[in-house]
């Protein structure tokens, strides 16, 4: 349960720190400023997954699958050391020409600070997965929750001793950031140095990660090549406001399926193993309803209460065009869960990885040429609308090929059920007189009074037998308690 917990808190951590420092430097910099920040990050998540990616999928499989082994006692891990350096190398080149293509005019500097991001996050990773391979879960979380703090604190103090520009914030984060990375990568691998070295090499990284590899890069150009084209046809200040309504869109979406999918995978490769496909399917139908019910109000109450959330948290160079986009950001963000946490499940099950890149190819295409058609016909709003239809796509595609490896059916009934809450519960929010209020306290309220309307009609539905379940705990525990 410790390690649970620890690895929980090292993983969300840092989402939470992205809805903070978004917050926190939305308001101290100008909107191209803060735009061209928020950039760096995009170019910097993308550069480093596509060189690296392959690289900690294989790294994790050589602990899990024996190859390395902490239990034999030190030995030294130099040579996949050397590995991820030259990877997080390639990440660098590869920010380069990105950098120039985007940002002409400010691109030296634009590369710079992503390639700070780049080392950092590399770097950070690395000691990261070695880790997790090694089961320690306390250093793991202290390295995810120190480099947000440190990096937000270094980005604010830059602006209140200098001045409050992108120069100045982006280089104090993002030169902290590179530095925490590489004294965790330092100190990790001066532990492991000495010693004869594990015989690894990159043919074997390759082969415990090449099925994988395609998807990999992708999922990155697709999470990326919305804020790509915004900055390409509409410059930093559509970046800037695009990312805060991402932040509020996606970020709890994401939290949600990830806090489901940490117990739902170990469940769902269990139950293949031990109980056969017809069992899996089944029970992952009813995960996809269980994320449903928890993914659905979110992205309805989300969408409704954006006025709110917007008002309230951020300032009024915000208010004008933020509100429309985070009803399709959370829509695409509903899709893109239901795809990642629920169907492709059933790809891992049946160890037929390589059908995830045959999920996402015509959803990329189709995401990313139709962003590029709409923004150009509607402006910002066309980015969100582009990418919601390729993830779309890429969701009915995963279905369709997953239930081809494991045939069965959705619990229907039970998804009918939460659509009929959810928009129970929608209604309520959208005609409660919340405009009356002032913005924090009618938030407040829509979400009090979105969150009891729709535990009732959940309850009340017994949805996925919760309300029996519930009812049946309690019979036996009164029964105990009156039993001589």
């Amino acid at each position: 349960m410790k390690s649970l917990l620890a690895y929980t808190a090292g993983t969300f951590f840092p989402r939470m720190y992205t809805f903070v420092a978004l917050f926190v430097f939305s308001r101290l910099l100008s909107v191209h400023d803060f735009g061209l920040y928020v950039l760096v990050i995009t170019v910097g998540e993308f550069c480093d997954f596509t060189a690296t990616a392959w690289l900690k999928t294989g790294f994790l499989r050589f602990y899990h699958g024996g190859i390395i082994k902490p239990e034999e006692g030190p030995k030294s891990l130099t040579p996949l050391f050397q590995f991820f350096t030259k990877g997080s190398m390639a990440g660098v080149a590869l920010a380069w020409p990105i950098s120039w293509v985007l940002v002409r005019q400010d691109w030296l500097v634009f590369g710079a600070m992503t390639s700070l991001y780049v080392l950092g996050n590399g770097a950070a990773q690395v000691s990261l997965n070695t880790l997790r391979g090694e089961g320690r879960p306390l250093p793991f979380m202290l390295i995810e929750m120190t480099r947000p703090l440190c990096t937000l604190a270094a980005g604010i103090a830059a602006i209140k001793l200098f001045q409050p520009s992108f120069l100045a914030a982006g280089f104090a984060a993002f030169s902290c950031h590179a530095l925490i990375g590489i004294f965790a990568f330092a100190r990790i691998w001066w532990k492991r140095r000495l010693g004869e070295p594990y015989p690894l090499s990159v043919r074997q990284l390759f082969e415990y990660a090449w099925p994988m590899m395609f998807s990999l890069v992708l999922v990155a150009a697709m999470n990326a090549s919305d804020r790509y084209q915004l900055q390409w046809w509409l410059g930093p200040q559509a970046v800037a406001i695009y990312a805060i309504a991402y932040s509020i869109g996606r970020q709890p979406i994401d939290i949600l399926g990830n806090a489901l999918n940490m117990g739902g995978f170990t469940s769902l490769m269990e139950s293949y193993d031990l109980a056969g496909p017809a069992a899996a399917s089944k029970l992952m139908g009813r995960q996809v309803a269980l994320m449903l019910s928890l993914t659905l109000p979110a992205v309805v109450g989300l969408s409704l209460l954006a006025p709110h959330i917007i008002h309230t948290l951020f300032d009024h160079r915000y208010w004008d065009k933020t509100p429309a986009l985070v009803a399709p950001i959370a829509t695409l963000a509903l899709f893109a869960g239901l795809k990642s946490y629920g169907f492709d499940q059933g790809f891992y099950m049946v160890r037929r990885t390589g059908l995830l890149a045959i999920a996402l190819l015509p959803s990329a295409i189709i995401g990313i040429g139709a962003s590029a058609i709409l923004i150009n016909l509607f402006g910002l709003v066309g980015a969100a609308y582009g990418m919601m239809l390729g993830y779309a796509v890429s969701l009915v595609v995963s279905a369709v090929l997953v239930r081809r490896l494991l045939p069965g059916s959705l619990a229907w009934r039970e998804i009918a059920k939460i659509v009929v809450a959810s928009a129970i519960m929608g209604l309520a929010v959208r005609y409660a007189p919340l405009e009356r209020l002032p913005e924090a306290v009618g938030l407040a309220a829509g979400v009090a009074l979105g969150g009891v309307i729709y535990a009732a009609s959940f309850l009340g539905a017994d949805v996925l037998g919760l309300r029996t379940a519930l009812a049946d705990r309690v019979r036996l525990r009164t029964a105990r308690g009156v039993t001589p």
